[in-house]
């Protein structure tokens, strides 16, 4: 995550100095991301479990899917029990499925129709509640 820009924190300002065409060198403060890989396997008929919601950013393209809802019984509420230190809860962001990284339509096709998924959840700075997606 970019958290500074030419000394710049706040979004706003770090954006007007990204536009800003008289300059001539960005001096970017970046901190890791946070998170862990989920490995799902869904037996046939089954439910992965989750409601997703999306956080538009201009277009769907450029879109972030996140959880919304761990319902109970379901795989990933299982996976949660198995596995507490990589629980899947409301907020964690998905920022890659089966090997896609951009492209909302292409990772809710995976959750719609594969049978496996390898999830890599984005922990820090939860998204703000929006309307889910199912």
């Amino acid at each position: 995550f970019v958290v500074a820009l030419n000394g710049k924190t706040e979004p706003k300002d770090i954006l007007a100095e990204i536009k800003d065409k008289e300059k001539a060198c960005l001096d970017f403060v970046v901190e890791p991301a946070e998170g862990f890989v989920v490995e799902l396997a869904r037996p046939t008929g089954a439910s992965f479990g989750l409601a997703l919601k999306l956080k538009k950013r201009g277009s769907v393209t450029n879109a972030c899917m996140a959880v919304a809802l761990v319902k109970i019984d379901g795989i990933a509420d299982t996976h949660n029990k198995d596995n507490p230190a990589e629980a899947l809860a409301v907020g964690h962001r998905f920022v890659e499925v089966n090997d896609i990284r951009l492209g909302f339509d292409q990772m809710v096709q995976q959750f719609q129709t594969a049978d496996y998924l390898r999830i890599v959840v984005n922990t820090a700075s939860p998204l703000p509640p929006s309307s889910p997606i199912r």
